[in-house]
This record gives structure tokens, C-alpha cells and sequence, in this order.
């Protein structure tokens, strides 16, 4: 492996580290700013093909018609799931 595909393995495991954590505290960051940086990061070391930096994630309406209701209602699951554990 090159050294271009050894920094960008560096990148994405700090970021996923970071991410799983939820924060780094003595760099203020919350997961968020995370991957915000990381994805940041991963671009500016030519990881990410410039094609793929606008995409993201592309759902057509249909598609979204298809998926929405169901990411929708797992989100509820888990955000009910986060309150009773709370209590």
C-alpha cells in the first residue's frame, strides 16, 4: 500500500473511533463534526473521487417513498428505545 492509501486508512478509523465514542473532549468535537471533518480530511487526501464528493447519498422520489417510512420509524424505535433505558 501506498502512503496516499495508508493516511486515508488512518482517517477513516480515527473518524469511525470517534464516531463510536461519540466525542473527542479535548478537541471539542461531537460526532457530527466528526464526520464532517473526516469526509473533510478524506477529500483533501484525494480518497474520495470527485464524482462521489456531491453524490452523498442520492434518493429519487420514488425511492425515498420506498425507504423514508421505513428509516422513519426505526429512528422512532430507537429514540423509544433510548427513553426507556434513561428511566
Amino acid at each position: 500500500m501506498s502512503l496516499l492509501q495508508w493516511v486515508a486508512v488512518v482517517v477513516v478509523f480515527v473518524t469511525l473511533v470517534g464516531v463510536a465514542v461519540g466525542r473527542y473532549p479535548w478537541l471539542r468535537m461531537n460526532r457530527a463534526t466528526i464526520a464532517l471533518v473526516g469526509a473533510t480530511a478524506l477529500m483533501i487526501v484525494g480518497a474520495i473521487a470527485e464524482v462521489a464528493r456531491g453524490r452523498g447519498v442520492e434518493l429519487s422520489f420514488r425511492e425515498y417513498l420506498r425507504t423514508g417510512p421505513i428509516i422513519t420509524l426505526f429512528s422512532l424505535v430507537l429514540g423509544v428505545l433510548w427513553l426507556s433505558l434513561i428511566r
